[in-house]
């Protein structure tokens, strides 16, 4: 994870870790039972919300927070 991002996101009281797809990587529909924070240090990714019919697409540099028991897929470019 990139110093500058991890620094940032500890600052804000999280506690961040590294997480990574391949291009073309796919998930099924599922749930978390906490506010999941994604931020992307490199790549793209696309999280669709079934339940909301619609998708959240994020680039390097953005972030987005997902509320516990929401259903999310992902599809990615190349997410870190």
């Amino acid at each position: 994870m990139a110093g500058d991002l991890e620094r940032r996101l500890r600052e804000e009281g999280l506690d961040p870790s590294a997480w990574s797809n391949g291009p073309g990587d796919r998930y099924g529909a599922h749930e978390h039972g906490y506010d999941k924070v994604i931020a992307v240090a490199q790549g793209s990714i696309r999280f669709w919300l079934p339940d909301e019919d619609r998708g959240v697409d994020l680039e390097e540099g953005t972030g987005w927070s997902s509320r516990p028991g929401r259903a999310t897929t992902r599809s990615s470019d190349r997410a870190v």
